[in-house]
């Protein structure tokens, strides 16, 4: 037994499925096996037709749930709160916050008498 974890760098899930499930990648290291998942892996990465391909990205996450090559201790989740008077975040396709500061303004017409909300420098 021995913990991984794994994380996107890009929303695409090939940048999850092919480096930890193809059985020639050099991290893949469960040592998992299925030449199914290899071409089907392989044909994803060549089709330009974004519904087909994830209809092949669904196909190989079935095939692989069916091995069950990985037994998941845990997943972390992160849930991020915000004033509803704060504005500009953003959330990326991967869910990650983009938090420029110069970005982030605050909305003065908020319905401040609702909330018991005040701004300075009004």
């Amino acid at each position: 037994m021995f913990r991984l974890a794994w994380s996107a760098d890009i929303p695409d899930p090939d940048n999850v499925l092919s480096p930890l499930l193809h059985s020639a990648s050099p991290t893949n290291r469960t040592f998992y096996r299925n030449p199914q998942v290899n071409q089907l892996l392989e044909q994803a990465r060549k089709e330009l037709n974004d519904v087909q391909r994830a209809a092949l990205y669904r196909r190989v996450e079935r095939m692989v749930m069916d091995d069950a090559p990985w037994i998941p201790q845990h997943y972390d989740a992160f849930d991020y709160l915000y004033q509803p008077y704060v504005r500009g975040i953003e959330v990326t396709l991967l869910g990650r916050r983009t938090i420029a500061m110069k970005d982030i303004w605050l909305d003065k017409s908020f319905p401040e008498s609702s909330k018991g909300i005040t701004f300075n420098n009004q």
